[in-house]
């Protein structure tokens, strides 16, 4: 439930501070800023909508649709965000088997029926999973701070998100 993942957000939270703390802070800059808080919020958002979604399907589903978010979606917008980044066929065959997985796990029965409202939680999620990767991968390209400093920021405004969610 919500409880645990707050839980366990502040747990990280407070982890990500005490190595700041031993290594140092950096100085963010105005894109870093708003990749941490938009990877926070996604973060946050993810937790929710991963328990809403297990609902309305099996467990495996609902991580083939973070998966694809997570992988695939990144994985084409890449080459578009990223000055010189190719797809390799590798990674275009590795895409290929999610999808089909999709499919495979999609036939599976559990007693689920698998509603509208589902099929958006599952859109949802894969979207919210795609933004957080993706905020990963252009923090690292285009931000000064340090990856440490993305990991607190991320976790804070993660546990800031949930905390406003619960309330």
């Amino acid at each position: 439930n919500i409880v645990i993942n707050l839980i366990r957000t502040t747990g990280c939270l407070v982890v990500s501070l005490l190595v700041c703390l031993i290594v140092g802070f950096s100085k963010l800059d105005g894109i870093g800023l708003f990749l941490v808080i938009l990877s926070g919020v996604a973060m946050g958002l993810m937790m929710v909508v991963w328990l809403l979604s297990t609902q309305y399907a099996q467990v495996i589903l609902v991580e083939v649709f973070a998966m694809i978010g997570g992988v695939i979606v990144p994985l084409f917008l890449a080459p578009y965000l990223i000055n010189g980044d190719n797809v390799s066929l590798l990674q275009w065959i590795g895409a290929f088997i999610l999808i089909v997985a999709l499919f495979l796990f999609s036939k599976g029965g559990d007693g689920k029926k698998l509603t509208f409202k589902g099929v958006l939680l599952f859109l949802s999620y894969l979207v919210i999973t795609a933004v957080s990767m993706i905020t990963q991968t252009c923090y690292s390209y285009y931000s000064t701070g340090s990856s440490e400093d993305f990991q607190l920021y991320t976790f804070l405004f993660a546990t800031l998100t949930l905390i406003i969610m619960f309330i």
